[in-house]
């Protein structure tokens, strides 16, 4: 299960919203923060990388809170723990620290280094000129393939391509997120878009699309068209990798 819709309509009404921050000031300063070696981890690397590469880099984080030289065996374990260092990044702070050998400020570390990504994957997509799919999916899929909960985001994209920004427009449960075709399209009215990607994630792992999630997309399709934006596609994440609509011939 995933999408619930609620309250559908293809008629949207654009109300005056409050305009959406752009973070993308404080994300470009966490960005230029990173470790070469950490920026240049991207969608491809994430799956080909070997599990020592991965216990090499949560090390390096560790090493930056632990005096003494056992930090490479401590980055094994939390990784044998919890099966990959995605999964440890993305794991509540609290559960993290309770793993024997951490402690409140290696679980703070590794935290500020995977908002450290994320905001990485977010300017490195907003700053590339034109469109460019492969650094807008690198970042969808660390915005939210390993959430323990479903968040559906929306990618905003200008009448060149070019993504103006994002947003969480709502999380849900473990099985399903409830989120409507007009707040969808109201959110992307509202932020000038020409045209938008909407991702979602699939905790349970499986990245194949329910009957609500194509049946969400058709009907963004009409909306949109109605409304004279785009769906240039729409993502399904999960810790197994990613599905594109389009890819699939099924946008």
């Amino acid at each position: 299960m995933s999408f619930i819709e609620y309250a559908p309509s293809s008629s949207v009404a654009v109300k005056e919203t409050p305009v959406h921050r752009d973070l993308s000031e404080k994300r470009s300063r966490r960005a230029n923060a990173l470790p070469r070696h950490m920026s240049r981890w991207t969608v491809r690397d994430r799956t080909q990388k070997s599990d020592d590469a991965e216990i090499e880099l949560l090390a390096a984080i560790l090493a930056t809170q632990t005096a003494n030289a056992h930090f490479r065996e401590l980055a094994e374990s939390m990784i044998d723990a919890y099966g990959s260092l995605a999964k440890v990044m993305s794991a509540p702070q609290r559960d993290v620290a309770r793993i024997p050998g951490t402690n409140d400020s290696h679980a703070a570390s590794i935290k500020a280094a995977y908002a450290t990504i994320v905001d990485t994957m977010y300017v490195k997509a907003k700053e590339t000129k034109g469109y460019d799919y492969h650094w807008i999916v690198t970042y969808i899929l660390w915005e939210i393939s390993q959430s323990p909960v479903e968040k559906v985001l929306l990618i905003y994209l200008d009448k060149n391509n070019h993504m103006i920004g994002s947003e969480i427009l709502c999380k849900g449960s473990e099985s399903f997120v409830a989120v409507s075709v007009r707040e969808i399209i109201l959110a992307v009215c509202n932020r000038d878009a020409v045209s938008f990607i909407i991702a979602h994630n699939h905790p349970g792992g499986s990245v194949q699309p329910s009957k609500e999630d194509r049946a969400l997309v058709t009907k963004l399709m009409q909306a949109a068209a109605a409304m004279g934006v785009i769906i240039i596609d729409s993502i399904i994440t999960a810790t197994t990798g990613w599905f594109s609509f389009r890819e699939s011939g099924l946008l």
